[in-house]
């Protein structure tokens, strides 16, 4: 097993072989070498070597030892040892060694129907004889298969003793060269052994074109929608393949196989509206639109599509392109007011439900503390207290959180993770007084604070497009409200996210490692779970809870959403 050891056996092998005249001892030593070689890499280049000395020295005196070097490769190479010994019989240099005797001891080595099998794989019958003859078979076992494949020709003779031996790429690779009049057995060994894959890549002509017919039909049956119209299209079946990208959903494909297919402009107009209808239900209002314009022959269907997407930009490039101002007052102006109320009851509804919630938190904590108090001060009586008592209590104090029981751990653990989500969400409720209360306020301000932050980019496209549509007062004050809002947010978050909530007694080494400036929300939670930091957050206590939920959310920076003619 010593790689040393080896390579120095290998490197003295010549000597070796030189001092050990008898055949028989070297072939032994080869055979070992599979035993006392544990992998494949250092049982290969062992064979290799001592094959490359041996055939220097003298390769008719040690042609036995030779064939074994072939035979006991981690993957048998019988073939090259089968066409080895085959030379035998046209070499006069190979006297010494008999065929008759190759045979018998490589027949020793190896099973007698897999030297047969690669025997006959090498398609020479004289050589299958040889084989067969030696192994004591029975003539009338193999003889009448092998006439009756001589009668054939060749490459239709190849394929039966690949199909034979069960190498059916081989095979396939055959029928190319077939004389015609096989074309229905092929597809059946096709179909027989689901050939479809390799038979589309390997075979040419009509057969190929049957062979991925029958691949598509596979991938179609598989609910592969995608690769099956591919494959139909790659042979021309283009309606196929329409009718499989449109189970895809890929509508952009469909308009290519449809200009394949050469479709009306009635057809082509159905489609549109198909594919429009589909990627709105998708929420891929910008693609629709985009369809509408290019395939349809109104651009007010597509500035349609552009509004009821917000896409208000989109909307007028269209309306302006094509001198349509009058579609600002029918279309955009009604949309955008209906978007701008829609936006400041949104704001308004978020607005009251953070301060609310806020609040509440606020409150739940001062009750939180105060029992905890209360219960340090019976310990200190001598009361004594109850671990689990406290443990309701205390939820969100770093300092002194006892973890959950045994019990509980192990009932939790065994769910699975969506029964443990809705558990979760159930324990962590915002019922007030429940015992989780504070935790499912704090997850719930979190989504509120990024749904916040999130409005962004929606609201710098509204206001841009109340502007345009002579909304300016509306603009205002929707910019004035969101500003308001985030301001609100912003100076609440230290007051939500407390540090003593999340980190018990840190040093500060360890928040300058976990909290600085190149931190981001995984490599916060990574570095806080992570046992090498001493003081741990009170994450760790607290079972099946996420622990970016104890994290401050960190908000945008960007003021690119703001609009200066909108300021005051």
């Amino acid at each position: 097993n010593n790689t040393q050891t080896q390579c120095s056996t290998v490197n003295n092998t010549q000597t070796q072989c030189s001092t050990v005249n008898n055949t028989q001892t070297q072939c032994s030593t080869v055979n070992n070498t599979q035993t006392q070689c544990s992998t494949e890499s250092k049982v290969d280049h062992v064979c290799h070597q001592l094959r490359h000395i041996l055939t220097k020295m003298d390769s008719a005196k040690y042609f036995l030892s030779i064939i074994t070097t072939y035979i006991r490769k981690t993957i048998p190479e019988l073939d090259t040892a089968l066409m080895e010994i085959n030379k035998l019989r046209s070499n006069p240099d190979y006297a010494q060694s008999s065929t008759d005797e190759a045979l018998k001891y490589i027949l020793y080595l190896v099973d007698v129907n897999d030297l047969y099998n690669v025997a006959l794989g090498t398609y020479d019958f004289n050589l299958v004889i040889l084989v067969a003859e030696k192994s004591q078979k029975d003539p009338k076992e193999y003889l009448p298969f092998l006439n009756k494949l001589r009668k054939l020709e060749t490459n239709y003779q190849k394929f039966h003793i690949d199909k034979q031996l069960k190498r059916f790429r081989k095979a396939l690779t055959h029928m190319n060269h077939c004389n015609e009049g096989h074309h229905d057995e092929f597809i059946d060994f096709i179909k027989q052994n689901k050939l479809f894959r390799d038979a589309s890549q390997l075979l040419e002509g009509e057969l190929r074109k049957e062979a991925a017919s029958l691949y598509g039909s596979s991938l179609l049956a598989d609910h592969h929608y995608e690769e099956a119209g591919i494959v139909f299209s790659s042979i021309g079946m283009y309606t196929e393949a329409l009718d499989c990208h449109q189970q895809a959903g890929d509508w952009t494909q469909v308009m290519t196989m449809a200009h394949q297919l050469n479709y009306d402009t009635r057809t082509l107009l159905e489609l549109t509206h198909r594919a429009a209808v589909y990627l709105k239900q998708q929420s891929m209002f910008l693609e629709a639109g985009r369809f509408l314009y290019e395939y349809g022959t109104d651009p007010e269907d597509a500035v349609e599509m552009f509004v009821d997407g917000h896409l208000w930009n989109e909307a007028l490039r269209l309306i302006y392109k094509h001198g349509r101002i009058d579609m600002i007052e029918t279309h955009v102006r009604p949309a955008v007011k209906d978007a701008y109320s829609a936006m400041m009851s949104n704001l308004e509804c978020i607005r009251e439900k953070f301060i609310r919630q806020r609040d509440r938190l606020t409150v739940v904590r001062e009750i939180k503390e105060r029992e905890k108090m209360e219960l340090m001060e019976m310990e200190q009586d001598g009361v004594g207290m109850n671990c689990d008592v406290f443990s309701d209590t205390s939820s969100l104090q770093g300092d002194s959180v006892c973890s959950q029981s045994s019990s509980q751990f192990s009932k939790t653990s065994g769910k699975s993770s969506k029964n443990r989500r809705k558990a979760q969400r159930k324990k962590y409720s915002l019922k007030e007084g429940s015992r989780f209360e504070d935790i499912g306020l704090l997850d719930s301000l979190k989504g509120l604070v990024d749904n916040v932050d999130k409005l962004r980019d929606e609201i710098g496209l509204l206001l841009r497009a109340l502007v345009v549509s002579a909304m300016t007062p509306e603009g205002r004050t929707l910019q004035e409200t969101y500003t308001t809002l985030l301001s609100t947010v912003i100076l609440s978050i230290s007051n939500i996210w407390l540090p003593g909530s999340v980190v018990v007694a840190m040093k500060d080494d360890d928040k300058e490692q976990i909290f600085g400036p190149d931190a981001t929300v995984n490599s916060i939670v990574s570095s806080m779970q992570s046992s090498t930091i001493p003081n741990m957050s009170i994450l760790n206590q607290i079972d099946d809870v996420d622990p970016a939920l104890f994290i401050p959310p960190r908000l945008s920076k960007s003021n690119r959403w703001k609009m200066d003619v909108l300021s005051t």
